[in-house]
Order: structure tokens, then sequence, then C-alpha cells
């Protein structure tokens, strides 16, 4: 094959690829019969709200669970999402009311539903708790929502609000900087990161997004270890459980600083307690051998205990724990303080 015949080869494919790129763009621009969702276009950072609170939101005005308990003193915070805050249940059915009258202090309850371990920790550094016992509430969903910049991608809410998260960049946690304004740009670059963002990522070369648009409509299973579904999956997803034991590391570090002790209450959902499935052992036990000075709290196998008995899980109608489940909780988180040398034998 002579030099002129190469050269023909190559501007035909370079032609073919040019063909291609502008007839994907086409599609893209177009998009006949809605062939793209929303998701790949960037008209939802418009429509995401800009927020100044640093936690992205604030359920509770960064005052704890309202207590009825009448401690005379407060010996521990909480932190993190729905499942520390004891959804569901009235005030004095939470688990964090019930170990507060069992080990005669006030436990200062800072849960907030939808939160990440992220926020939990922007809130952490916020509150600024003088308790002795500091506690983190670890759950499935704030693994999850650790990688996301907001749920427009993580729970398809077009109109969510930004919120803080961190990533692993040259192996040391970074905060990602709020945007600067609200300008789409600005929104859009601070999803960078964002897990679930990639997934519908649009843009040159136009064919290869394309390409990689089809694969994850065909390969449903691709795109559902890319989201981690179901959610116990993120428990093996590395990119989770380092971000997530790279901010557990913040709270020890913090709190060790602060001559305060650390305990983690991992929560599972009321069916995996049913059923005897505890996806977060492995993670749990890898971070005990890794930190032994960490109180870890798991209330899993008391929960399976009461289910059996009950011969139900202890839901409530939303997935939360119910009245018993919450019971069976604050017995655990009491006994495990103690054990830990935490509270008084």
């Amino acid at each position: 094959m002579n030099k002129k015949n190469i050269a023909l080869y190559a501007i035909t494919i370079a032609l073919l690829l040019l063909i291609f790129e502008g007839l994907s763009f086409l599609l893209y621009s177009v998009n006949p019969f809605s062939v793209f969702g929303w998701q790949y276009y960037d008209d939802v950072f418009q429509e995401l709200k800009t927020t100044r609170v640093s936690t992205g939101w604030d359920n509770y005005g960064r005052s704890p669970r309202p207590a009825s308990s009448r401690q005379d003193h407060a010996c521990m915070s909480a932190f993190g999402d729905s499942f520390t805050h004891g959804d569901e249940v009235e005030h004095d059915q939470a688990w964090s009311h019930i170990a507060s009258t069992l080990l005669g202090c006030e436990i200062e309850n800072y849960g907030v539903g939808g939160f990440g371990t992220d926020q939990a920790y922007v809130l952490f550094n916020e509150i600024a708790p003088h308790t002795p016992i500091v506690l983190v509430g670890v759950y499935q969903e704030m693994l999850r929502r650790n990688l996301s910049a907001s749920w427009a991608y993580y729970g398809f809410q077009k109109t969510s609000t930004l919120k803080p998260y961190f990533s692993i960049v040259n192996g040391e946690l970074t905060r990602m900087p709020f945007p600067a304004d609200a300008s789409l740009k600005a929104v859009k670059d601070y999803h960078a990161r964002d897990r679930y963002y990639l997934a519908y990522k649009m843009g040159f070369p136009y064919s290869v997004s394309l390409l990689k648009a089809l694969f994850y409509r065909v390969n449903g299973n691709a795109l559902r270890r890319s989201k981690m579904l179901p959610p116990e999956t993120v428990y093996k997803d590395v990119e989770a459980t380092h971000l997530e034991q790279a901010l557990l590391d913040k709270f020890r570090d913090d709190t060790r600083k602060n001559h305060q002790k650390l305990a983690l209450l991992f929560f599972p959902t009321a069916q995996q307690a049913m059923d005897g499935d505890f996806p977060y052992l492995d993670f749990l036990k890898s971070y005990q051998a890794s930190h032994p000075e960490v109180c870890i709290i798991d209330p899993g196998p008391a929960l399976r205990r009461a289910s059996l008995q009950e011969n139900r899980p202890l839901a409530a109608p939303v997935g939360h724990f119910d009245v018993m489940g919450n019971r069976v909780i604050a017995d655990e988180v009491n006994a495990r303080l103690r054990a830990c040398g935490l509270a008084a034998p």
C-alpha cells in the first residue's frame, strides 16, 4: 500500500468520524421522540436551587430534636440522617430519648432527614458540640448521598438544592467549593465529581457520549452498578466506602482533638434486620479493626431477634424503625456505651 492510498484512507476515516460526530450532535439537539431524557440536558442545572445554608438544607434550625427526658446534663450529641433522627415516631418514642433515660443524661439528636455523612460532618463542625461523646449514625443511603452534589441525579429531583460534598483529590479528603454564583456553568461545574451525573454527562465528542448513553440504555445492570443499586451494594463499592471511611476519620480526628469519644451506630433497614442480612458488616469490622478506640454499635442482631419474636419487620409506614425498633436500638446504644467504658456500668 503506497503513501497515497494511506492518506486517502486516513482522510476517508476522518470524514466518516466527522459525519458521525455531526449526526450525533444533531440527534442530541433535536432529540426526536424524546430519545434522551431530561437528565442529559443542561436545563436541569438552571432549575437547581443554590443555597446559603452550608449543609444544603436545615430542617430543624440547627437545634437538636426536642427532648423530654429531663436529664440535667448532656453526655452525647448524635449526627446522621433520618434514621439517626428517628423519623416516624414521636419525640419521646425516639431511640435517643429512650437511651437518654437509660443513661441518665441527655442525648442531643442533630440527625437531619436526607443527609449524607458529608452533611452530618459539616453540621458537626458548625454546631461544635461540647458533649464528651459524639455519635455518628451510618445508614446505607448516606454513603450513596456522599457522592452527589445535589439530588438532581441521585434522586432525580430536578428542583433540588445543592448540597456540600467531598471528594478524594490527590489522596486527600477535599470539600468541593460551593458555586460562586447561580450561573449554569458554575452549577454544572459543581457537579463535575457527582457520581450520578457522570452517567448522563453529554458533550464533545458527542459521538462518544451517544455511545455511552446507548450502552447504559441497553445495559441496565451497568447503570444500576454506577448508581449503586440496590442500595445495599454501596458497601461493596470502593469509591463509596473509601469516601465514607475518610469522612468518619475526620469525625475521629476532630473529636480526638476536642478530647471527645466517638461512637458509630450502624443502621440496617427493618427488612434487613428481619432477614438477618447486614450488608455493612464487612465495612464495620474493617473500621473497628483499624480504629479500636471507636465505640461501634451494631443493633442488627438485637433487631433481628425482636423482629422474629414479633414475626414482622419493625418498620414504620415509610420504612424507618417503629416504636419497638427504636426501643431495641436504645437498649443497644445503652449497653454498648457502657461496654465501651463511655458510660458508667
